[in-house]
């Protein structure tokens, strides 16, 4: 495990500066990247950076010789993964700003290089079947490709990363000190890797809201706690679909679309954001209309009549016990994961009971 307060001594040794002066070319480095660093990565790529330097300034050909032969080396051939000492680890079981990270996965896409604050970056999506990891190469890093000779579909060993963040259901994966080896390993064609994740997103196991992994497709069961939306109940402009306004017995959009809100062809849209706890801890749900426990057509005439719908709301799902098949998404808005509905219903006790007997019985 890196020791971070060696490093900075380190860092402030060889550059004669104090601790002041260091935490400021930090905030530098962080700056530089766009905050895609965070301080401790920005730490060991500064010190990566004076490492690189050192070898630089011996400037021994016999040396060079060897990298490139190395390098050679490493393009020409594959490496059998039982021949290399690593704990390796699912892609799936990586935890934000986890360090010292050996994982194996095949590389879906290659991406484009971009530019970030002056920066060179070139995005590498991996997939083990348990996730995707989203691995990113910054300026010199940019060269592995070439001289690894990666390509897509290509089986690799990512050998001592540092996981920055987690985004949108993708683990973000940084190298840093680390490496990259393509190995011979049994893992799946990335084909069937793809499938394997996608199908994951599907999947609706019953679990405990502290289980819920984002990207994943689940099952809970919990309690309605609080109610975040004060009109969940709207119609959508069936040209644009934007929501529309009701004005003098019409439904307006922006567009200029003006349908009779009585009309059978205006489309309405259930879209209730509510926190459902189930003991393990709780969640933000978006409930949707793919239901039976409530009476749409009920909230029609409260939406239209004027009446009010939170009430209505609070009375009929506040403390609703229910259950809620979806999957972990990320909000933007939120800056959290969410749990979106794609069918819930008011919890049956009878099958909770079946439920229950069938699954004791298994054990």
């Amino acid at each position: 495990m890196v020791d971070l307060e060696e490093v900075r001594k380190k860092i402030m040794d060889k550059l004669k500066i104090s601790e002041k002066e260091l935490d400021e070319l930090i905030d530098k480095k962080v700056k530089e990247y766009g905050g895609l660093l965070n301080k401790e990565a920005a730490t060991l790529l500064i010190f990566k950076e004076l490492k690189e330097l050192k070898d630089e300034d011996g400037g021994d050909e016999e040396k060079e010789e060897e990298k490139k032969g190395k390098e050679k080396e490493e393009m020409e051939e594959e490496v059998e993964l039982d021949e290399i000492d690593v704990d390796i680890i699912p892609l799936e079981d990586v935890l934000e700003r986890m360090i010292e990270i050996n994982a194996v996965a095949r590389i879906e896409r290659i991406f484009d290089v971009k530019e970030v604050n002056g920066n060179k970056v070139v995005n590498i999506l991996l997939n083990d079947g348990t996730r995707r990891a989203l691995l990113s190469l910054w300026n010199e890093d940019i060269e592995l490709i070439k001289t690894k000779n990666l390509k897509e579909g290509d089986c690799v060993l990512i050998k001592n990363a540092y996981a920055p963040k987690i985004y949108k259901d993708r683990v973000h994966l940084s190298i840093r000190e680390g490496d990259i080896v393509k190995v011979k390993a049994d893992l799946p064609p990335i084909e069937e890797l793809i499938r394997m994740v996608n199908e994951k997103k599907l999947s609706f196991e019953r679990k405990k809201i502290d289980e819920l992994k984002e990207g994943e497709g689940a099952e809970i069961r919990g309690i309605i706690v609080a109610i975040h939306s004060s009109e969940p109940y709207f119609p959508v402009c069936e040209k644009c679909n934007k929501k529309m306004v009701l004005k003098k017995g019409y439904a307006i959009c922006g567009c200029g679309n003006k349908v009779d809100e009585e009309s059978e062809d205006l489309k309405w849209i259930f879209l209730c954001n509510v926190t459902v706890d189930d003991g393990s801890g709780n969640i933000k749900v978006v409930l949707n209309d793919n239901t039976d426990a409530i009476d749409f057509n009920e909230l029609k005439r409260l939406v239209i009549e004027g009446e009010d719908l939170e009430k209505y709301l609070n009375e009929k799902l506040l403390g609703m016990d229910v259950v809620v098949k979806g999957i972990v998404v990320f909000d933007d808005y939120l800056q959290s994961p969410v749990f979106k509905a794609r069918y819930w219903e008011e919890t049956n006790p009878i099958e909770e009971f079946k439920r229950k007997k069938e699954q004791h019985n298994k054990e």
